[in-house]
């Protein structure tokens, strides 16, 4: 009787041992498949549109300009082929004119006005390099060159005047009035009644034709950033030709540093 009674006792204690097993097992099943994701939550998402409206862009897809061209001028430099065409009447600079613009920039170098002839040899050109004026008339293959003595870079609003009477040459900015002669006998002027403003859709023939102020790939790596307006020919507002080439933005005051991607979308380097 004692030996059966042991065994029970030794029964019931390997009872006791082996129930727990499937108690744990259950126990850890649970813990594995409690954390399943809300698939309601992921289908119902609504998808992203150019159009929705997100706290986190400060700027509208398409730009809502507070100027325009005709009352704050025209802002160069967005795109590297950024510029403009203005058309005067034919026969106006045959043997004199005067040109005059406005234009503000922070950087050194850039195309500000470029008018050849049909041929492409003849030119009058304006721009900067290292911050300096430069106007270059070339008439039979004979350039020459006035550059200003200061620098105009300091993102200030600048009218610059450049002028040629018969064999004479004059380029007026602020305090300066610098003249230059004409002394190589020059045909009567053809020049092309649509003149390259702000830049150029290319410019292989205007580095070419600069090649002797040393511009090679000055403008094409470099181009105009900046503001010009109140283009003129003898007194008179010079008008558009053709709608302002991609890149041009009117020249408002209410700028920030930055990168935005429009409605057709871009690439930062």
């Amino acid at each position: 009787n004692v030996d059966d009674n042991e065994n029970v006792v030794d029964h019931k204690e390997d009872k006791d041992e082996v129930t727990p097993a499937p108690t744990t097992t259950t126990t850890t099943a649970a813990t594995v498949i409690t954390p399943i994701p809300d698939a309601e939550t992921t289908t119902t998402r609504k998808p992203y549109t150019p159009d929705q409206k997100n706290s986190l862009c400060v700027l509208p897809v398409i730009p809502d300009y507070d100027v325009d061209f005709e009352s704050a001028g025209y802002r160069f430099g967005t795109s590297i082929k950024s510029y403009i065409e203005v058309q005067s009447a034919p026969d106006l600079t045959h043997s004199s004119y005067d040109f005059s613009l406005s234009f503000r920039t922070a950087k050194q170098n850039g195309l500000l006005f470029y008018a050849p002839d049909d041929r492409g040899t003849d030119f009058v050109a304006l721009f900067l390099k290292e911050g300096y004026l430069n106007y270059v008339f070339s008439c039979g293959g004979h350039p020459v060159s006035i550059k200003s003595e200061n620098q105009y870079d300091k993102n200030e609003w600048t009218t610059v005047e450049f002028s040629r009477s018969r064999k004479q040459l004059a380029l007026v900015v602020g305090e300066e009035n610098l003249l230059g002669v004409i002394k190589d006998a020059c045909r009567k002027m053809e020049l092309r009644p649509s003149y390259l403003v702000g830049g150029a859709n290319d410019y292989d023939d205007i580095e070419y034709n600069l090649k002797h102020l040393d511009v090679k790939k000055l403008f094409s790596t470099k181009p105009f950033f900046g503001c010009i307006k109140d283009i003129k020919l003898n007194s008179q507002l010079l008008n558009t030709t053709i709608p302002p080439s991609e890149g041009v933005l009117p020249c408002s005051d209410n700028i920030e540093s930055g990168v935005f991607f429009g409605k057709s979308g871009g690439l930062s380097l």
